[in-house]
Formats: structure tokens, sequence, C-alpha cells
């Protein structure tokens, strides 16, 4: 429905998107997990499509398939090394459905810094994983490879919040206080 209503909005024809929408708002939507569907599932272990991984990972990460989604995203990362998203992908990943486990959250880290490495423009990443790290405890260790990441984008107003919380998780609460400050200004 959101997909019909975009298509008519951008057609200008604003009555069906506004009936689409209608649609949305019904109750009796409900999301339906995928199928097994075995063809699918070998022509994904054949493939040599970063895109395509990612998308099929992205899928099955709404239905809580943390497994699959690791092996598609570990799989994309290794059909296409240099693939930032990919890169940034696996280690969301890794942070949501293993972000206690001390060596996942080394790898997520790995993969992170690949990622900027690879696109070093872009802080988005970093702030998605920043804003997801420490929903879980973690190793003082991982905790300052983040906030290294983070003070090399000293210039970024977000990038200063999560070196904030960063360096409190650290116990410096002036310091935290100092880059809450940054931050607001």
């Amino acid at each position: 429905h959101q997909l019909l209503a975009d298509a008519y909005e951008a057609l200008g024809q604003a009555e069906n998107a506004a009936e689409e929408r209608r649609n949305l708002l019904q109750s009796n939507l409900m999301v339906v997990p995928p199928i097994k569907d075995p063809l699918g599932e070998e022509l994904l272990e054949l493939t040599c499509s970063c895109t395509r991984l990612l998308k099929h990972a992205g899928f099955l990460s709404r239905f809580g398939n943390s497994d699959q989604v690791l092996r598609l995203a570990r799989r994309a990362v290794e059909v296409e090394p240099d693939d930032a998203d990919a890169q940034h992908f696996l280690s969301r990943a890794l942070l949501k459905s293993q972000g206690a486990d001390p060596k996942a959250v080394d790898e997520a880290l790995v993969h992170l810094n690949e990622g900027l490495r690879l696109r070093p423009d872009d802080l988005n990443p970093l702030l998605q994983v920043a804003d997801i790290f420490f929903s879980q405890n973690k190793t003082d260790a991982a905790i300052e490879q983040l906030r290294a990441m983070l003070a090399r984008n000293a210039n970024n107003s977000e990038a200063h919040y999560y070196l904030g919380v960063a360096t409190e998780h650290q116990g410096k609460i002036n310091e935290a206080i100092g880059h809450y400050n940054l931050a607001l200004r």
C-alpha cells in the first residue's frame, strides 16, 4: 500500500494516493514472514551480487532471523569486500544480534572501521552504530575504539553527543559534559 501510495502521488493522482494511505491505517494488516523457498535459498547461495544479498538480509532482519541475516551479510562482505554498505550492514547486524558478546563487538567495529575507510565522508553509519552501541554493556576497549572513531569527526554535533555518551560510560563525567555542550553549540 505504501508503494502504491507513493506511485499514485508521483503520478499526481492524489485521490488514489489518499485511498492507499487510508489502507495503511487499517489494523488488519500484518507482516507475514517469508515462506520456505529452497530454490530461492539455493540462488542466494550462488549469487555474487552484494546488493541482492544485503536486500534479502534486510528483509529477513524484520523477522528476527539473526543467524541468517549474519550469514548473508558476511557473504555480502565476502563477495564485495570494498562495498562500504556491506561492511556497515554487517557491523550493525552484529551489534543488534550479538551486542553483548565482546568478540562480536570487536568484529562489528572492524567492519565499521573498514566501511569508514572506504567511504570516509559518510558519517551516518558511524552515528547509526553509536546509537545502538550502548544498548548492551561493552568492554572498555570497545568503548575506546568507538570513541576514537567518533573523535576523528569532532566537527559534527552528533559525533560530540556520542562522544559524550562514550566518555560518560568510561566514567569521565567532566569530559562528557564538555562534549554535550559542544553538541548543543
